[in-house]
């Protein structure tokens, strides 16, 4: 199954490139909008019959549905401290929580659709850049950080619970047990399928689609690094606004869409973007002593090379890309780094 990542900078561009993909692929496409918006313009669209299949994320749905799940576990707890839970707070209105219920969400949707046989690509509609790779990094690290948080507190609360055994028979309380604490099974397990395929760069289709012109390149030009150096590949390009020319990048010549999309023939350029040989570039390479790290748009002002314990530390455009050294590597130093576009290319000594 093929898993497309569609960071949009517009929705109407997400849609196009969606409508694009369904001209491609005769049956089987499932979309899952993490963004939402996208979705209120299929209104009046033609879906073909029922070959695209189009899930919106929707906030409040999505809590009505996770709150059965969550029911058990808190019950206890606020029985022991004489609150009501029967209309808890919505996750959407608690700061921070709804990027977390986001990635709830794709992690259950992209699990039930990886098990149907009839699946054959899942696009993944993500929000704009900015807003886009907060949302993969949490997506990326989801198990380990609900076991991180959660571990600790259900051992401290176990070793409470112990310290307070004589006063839960003296008193009757009825004090809940760590493992009826634990977060649903179910919801770990879709996380780390999700993270697992995040993870996997060979399983990613990814397209960019920006929006601007040409006199706002040194933006774009940061915008083009974002993904590689936050350790997404990058495939497909598309620049919607006036005055843009190639070559673009150095180095680099993947699918690229430059402009509008009114098609001087009869062939859609969207279906020709998405249909070309996207080349498959690794975004790390090792050769010896020499460590080669994709990074398409970066020049040798931008760029910062660290060493921390046994982690190269890559800066550039307002990212930062961490990458384990091999055992080879862990007693040496990076003694140079240039950039050969479009790689950042450090030499250990």
């Amino acid at each position: 199954m093929a898993v497309v990542l569609l960071v949009a900078d517009q929705p109407q561009q997400a849609l196009d490139l969606v409508m694009a993909q369904q001209r491609l692929a005769a049956s089987g496409l499932v979309v899952l909008d993490l963004n939402g918006e996208t979705s209120h313009l299929l209104e009046g669209r033609d879906l073909q019959g029922g070959s695209l299949r189009w899930e919106a994320f929707v906030a409040q749905e999505h809590a009505a549905a996770l709150w059965p799940d969550l029911e058990g576990p808190l019950r206890p707890w606020a029985a022991m401290l004489g609150l009501s839970i029967d209309s808890p707070t919505p996750p959407w209105l608690v700061p921070g929580l709804e990027d977390l219920q986001r990635v709830l969400w794709l992690a259950d949707r992209l699990a039930v659709s990886m098990a149907d046989p009839e699946v054959q690509t899942v696009t993944l509609v993500l929000p704009p850049l900015a807003q886009a790779l907060p949302l993969l990094r949490l997506a990326q690290r989801a198990p380990e950080l609900i076991l991180s948080l959660w571990d600790p507190l259900l051992n401290w609360w176990s070793d409470t619970r112990q310290r307070l055994s004589h006063l839960e028979l003296v008193l009757r309380l009825q004090l809940p047990s760590a493992e009826s604490l634990r977060p649903p099974t179910p919801w770990l397990e879709r996380c780390r399928l999700l993270a697992a395929l995040l993870n996997n760069e060979q399983r990613l289709d990814v397209v960019l689609a920006l929006s601007g012109d040409a006199d706002s390149w040194p933006l774009q030009r940061r915008r083009l690094a974002a993904l590689p150096l936050s350790g997404y590949p990058l495939h497909r390009l598309w620049i919607q606004g006036q005055g843009w020319s190639t070559p673009l990048l150095e180095g680099w010549s993947p699918p690229m869409l430059l402009g509008g999309t009114s098609p001087a023939n009869q062939e859609d350029p969207l279906v020709t973007l998405l249909a070309q040989e996207a080349p498959r570039i690794n975004l790390t390479d090792w050769e010896d002593q020499l460590c080669r790290v994709f990074a398409p748009g970066v020049g040798r002002g931008d760029l910062r090379v660290q060493q921390q314990e046994d982690a190269l530390v890559i800066s550039a455009l307002g990212q930062r890309r961490i990458i384990a050294l091999p055992e080879a590597c862990r007693q040496r130093e990076p003694a140079s780094a240039r950039v050969c576009a479009p790689f950042v290319e450090v030499v250990f000594r």
